[in-house]
């Protein structure tokens, strides 16, 4: 994989990692917290920091971990919609959203749709 496009998939991670612990860290602080949206925004974290960890170690393999994240992204990104009137954690599903389609270029790469 060029470095280039690595880096790109690492930020779109990385983003999405932050933004879903940052919701987590809200969440806990609050008086009642959503325990769907902490669990959901935690996989997602998850999945997207062990992507990062591939592409860093530079193992050939992401494409499991890749596909788990679009997963997690997408779990999280439909729970955060349900908050669409709290900008941070509507922030946080965009970037999921993002990083999630960010991941398809991984696991089916352009070229190789014929």
């Amino acid at each position: 994989m060029i470095v280039q496009q690595s880096d790109t998939y690492i930020k779109a991670c990385m983003q999405a990692w932050l933004f879903c612990e940052s919701c987590i860290h809200n969440e806990v602080s609050k008086d009642d917290p959503c325990a769907t949206l902490i669990r959901e925004c935690h996989q997602c974290a998850q999945s997207c920091f062990a992507v990062v960890c591939q592409l860093i170690s530079n193992v050939e393999a992401v494409y499991d971990v890749a596909f788990n994240c679009i997963i997690h992204c997408r779990q999280c990104q439909e729970e955060c919609e349900k908050y669409g009137y709290i900008d941070d954690i509507k922030y946080c599903g965009e970037v999921c959203a993002y990083c999630a389609d960010k991941m398809k270029d991984i696991i089916v790469p352009p070229f190789c749709l014929n």
